[in-house]
């Protein structure tokens, strides 16, 4: 469970607006989905050097959630760029 919900953390992304006194407005964007992503993978590793080590295979929904976790951070960090520059 621990595994998809560092998945689907991997999309967030903080957003920070200013306004200055003169009227011009900067975006700071943090893609901090990319943490969650390393979050993950790092559990799926240890999950498959556990189940390699017992012998058993790694169930399939584990190497599911790695690649999910992997686009949705993509996604993060180009929302970020987007936001940034626009």
């Amino acid at each position: 469970m621990a595994v998809w919900i560092t998945a689907v953390f991997s999309l967030f992304t903080f957003f920070v607006r200013t306004v200055s006194a003169t009227g011009q407005t900067s975006t700071v964007s943090i893609p901090v989905g990319t943490v969650f992503m390393v979050v993950c993978w790092r559990l799926v590793g240890r999950t498959r050097a556990e189940a390699t080590r017992r012998g058993v295979p790694l169930p399939g929904g584990y190497e599911v959630a790695r690649w999910v976790a992997l686009g949705l951070a993509v996604l993060s960090v180009l929302g970020s760029i987007v936001a940034m520059t626009s």
